[in-house]
């Protein structure tokens, strides 16, 4: 049970993080410019996930980081989305939470890694 809320979160993040036209006319907004080109979408991820990671540690452990880059291939493939434009970062927080940021960032937490009962959960 575990694993499909675990599956259902991260194919909703990924999701949001591609193709969300409300949340690029927000983001438009918040900035104050008239387009977001993929080029500035991609500085404000890099911009957003530089301040976020200065707080945070990020894992490095293939054996926490491989489970989630499977899970994130799986998805991708199966929504037609190029998986390299994707930067799965995992970081130390035991927080049950996971999110996308502009950029095509995804932010998972160890926390929610740690809620599976077991790896392969995590893995599908």
């Amino acid at each position: 049970m575990r694993a499909a809320h675990l599956f259902l979160l991260l194919t909703m993040l990924i999701l949001n993080s591609c193709s969300c036209e409300s949340r690029l006319s927000q983001l438009k907004q918040w900035v104050g410019v008239k387009e977001i080109t993929e080029d500035l979408d991609q500085q404000l991820g890099d911009i957003f996930w530089e301040s976020y990671s200065a707080e945070m540690v990020e894992v490095k452990d293939l054996k926490a980081v491989e489970p989630i880059q499977q899970m994130v291939r799986k998805l991708c493939s199966s929504n037609g989305i190029n998986t390299e434009s994707i930067q799965v970062h995992v970081v130390e927080n035991k927080e049950i939470n996971a999110f996308a940021m502009p950029g095509r960032h995804l932010v998972v937490h160890t926390g929610l890694i740690q809620f599976a009962d077991h790896k392969e959960e995590i893995a599908g």
